[in-house]
């Protein structure tokens, strides 16, 4: 069951003044079939339809399941507006299709036609396309727990094992964000996200730690390519044997502490960080 709006939201005539007593007729999606919709969430009191505004333009409480079509009209019955669908569609969030003539309060969200869903910044909110009213509208993105069988997108944001990620490419499945570094990239500058010990040669990803072991012989590390100022990626002397079989950062074309030169790691025992700024390269820390 989803809530239509908000009980008192105020509606708009077209010359942007209240609505009064206008009327707020639901059909089933792409007909002119009425839908019932309902005074509460139970779905026992059911609502006229139309639906009517107060003498204030102000809508009473509206529930209904699924989705809906709704036509917007005056009380001399001139149609205002209309928008199909409205509503729920199973599976998906309840939150109220931005409308045009519809004035919103600080705090409520809304999702526009595209998908999209944004919280007013301002009291009597109206008219304002969500899009492209940044002193408005605030654009919300929602962080979902990770999930093997949804695809994300690159950009995304999950949570997984209470740590965040991003994903870096897209139609990203069955990555577990924890094992998978060239999908997935962790958040925080100072996260592991492999713990599988590195034996041979291998490309970073930038916010990655690596367990490195040198010990069957000296390896490259190739860093990542064109960072990002704020990128770090960390290596970690696994065996304790960087002196005798070094472990060497590859710099990729960028430099490294102001030198266009590979670095040789070959402190046995080592933890080195690096982050990446833009007058000094790779710089450690």
């Amino acid at each position: 069951m989803a809530r239509f709006g908000w009980g008192g939201d105020v509606w708009l005539d077209n010359n942007g003044d209240p609505l009064s007593a206008g009327r707020l007729y639901f059909y089933q999606p792409s007909t002119l079939t009425a839908l019932t919709t309902y005074s509460d969430d139970a779905e026992t009191i059911p609502n006229t339809n139309p639906v009517v505004l107060d003498a204030d333009g102000r809508q009473p409480d509206v529930f209904f399941s699924g989705q809906a079509k709704l036509v917007i009209k005056t009380s001399a019955n001139v149609t205002v507006d209309s928008a199909d669908p409205v509503g729920q569609a199973i599976g998906e969030y309840a939150f109220t299709l931005w409308m045009e003539n519809v004035v919103y309060n600080v705090g409520t969200i809304v999702v526009d036609a595209s998908g999209n869903y944004y919280v007013s910044l301002t009291s009597s909110n109206s008219g304002n396309t969500p899009a492209t009213s940044p002193t408005q509208w605030a654009e919300l993105r929602f962080i979902n727990v990770y999930n093997a069988n949804f695809s994300y997108s690159i950009g995304d944001v999950c949570l997984s094992n209470n740590l965040l990620y991003i994903s870096l490419v897209g139609t990203n499945t069955g990555n577990t964000p924890v094992s998978s570094p060239t999908q997935w990239r962790p958040l925080s500058g100072s996260l592991w996200n492999d713990f599988t010990v590195k034996t041979g040669a291998f490309n970073a990803v930038s916010g990655a730690r690596y367990f490195t072991d040198t010990s069957a012989g000296a390896f490259t590390a190739t860093l990542p390519i064109t960072p990002t100022v704020g990128d770090t990626v960390g290596f970690v002397d696994y065996a304790g044997t960087f002196n005798t079989n070094n472990l060497t950062l590859g710099r990729n074309g960028s430099e490294i502490m102001n030198s266009s030169t590979d670095m040789a790691c070959n402190v046995n025992n080592a933890s080195i960080e690096l982050v990446y700024m833009t007058t000094r390269g790779w710089v450690l820390i």
